[in-house]
């Protein structure tokens, strides 16, 4: 929560997940996380993404191929597009961010979900787009 002196709300929205696809228009959100930077009045959107399964210190030891950023419908209909993905491990010790900027290097994968049983089209960024850090 940032200080209530500095005039801003929360910046991270509580969770929601639609139960059927068929509702996904009732959560759509505008960003995880919202960034401010120096004085800014409007935050850069930011999404997040936990990696529930994977461990990871560096781009050294990242065990797949792609990251994964989530649903590509998501990013066309983003407005504003986000700012940056930060990409958690597991236990959230280390994260891997890239920045939005980078779109063009990213494809296009169909992708199942082992959760829901569903395949989406998702967008796989290469990883050594992005920066890797300890949290």
């Amino acid at each position: 929560m940032v200080p209530q002196a500095q005039g801003r709300g929360d910046l991270h929205p509580p969770p929601r997940e639609a139960e059927k696809h068929e509702q996904w228009r009732d959560y759509v959100d505008d960003g995880d996380l919202k960034v401010y930077y120096r004085g800014e009045e409007v935050g850069k959107r930011c999404e997040v993404k936990h990696y529930l399964e994977t461990d990871f210190t560096s781009l050294a030891d990242f065990p797949h191929k792609w990251l994964f950023l989530g649903n590509a419908a998501a990013w066309d209909r983003a407005d504003p597009k986000p700012y940056i993905y930060c990409v958690l491990t597991r236990l959230g010790t280390h994260a891997a961010f890239v920045p939005g900027r980078a779109h063009g290097s990213w494809s296009r994968i169909n992708v199942t979900d082992k959760r829901r049983g569903t395949t989406e089209l998702t967008i796989a960024c290469p990883p050594d787009v992005a920066w890797w850090t300890k949290l």
